[in-house]
C-alpha cells in the first residue's frame, strides 16, 4: 500500500481552500442583492460579523483540507480511474 504524502497533502489542501475563498466570495458578490430581503425577512444581520469574518475562511480551508485527504486515503484502494458502469 502507498505511503501518503502528508507535505502534499496540506498544500494541496491549502490550495482547495483558496478555490473554496473564492468561489464563495464570487458568489458571495453576484447574490448579494438577492440575499438581503433573506436576511431581513429572518432577523438576521445583513452585513457579516468580525467572528463570521474570521470564521469561515478558516472552515473552508479545512474543507478543502478533509477533501484532499479523503481523496489521499482513498486512491490507494480504489485507484486512480472511476470503475466501470455498470460493473
Amino acid at each position: 500500500m502507498d505511503r501518503i504524502n502528508y507535505v502534499r497533502v496540506i498544500l494541496d489542501g491549502v490550495l482547495a481552500g483558496v478555490v473554496i475563498n473564492i468561489g464563495e466570495a464570487v458568489f458571495g458578490m453576484l447574490y448579494m442583492n438577492e440575499m438581503k430581503p433573506f436576511r431581513q425577512a429572518h432577523s438576521l444581520p445583513l452585513e457579516p460579523t468580525t467572528t463570521q469574518m474570521i470564521l469561515y475562511p478558516l472552515l473552508s480551508f479545512a474543507v478543502g483540507l478533509a477533501a484532499i485527504w479523503l481523496y489521499a486515503v482513498g486512491r490507494p484502494r480504489f485507484g486512480p480511474r472511476l470503475a466501470p458502469w455498470p460493473p
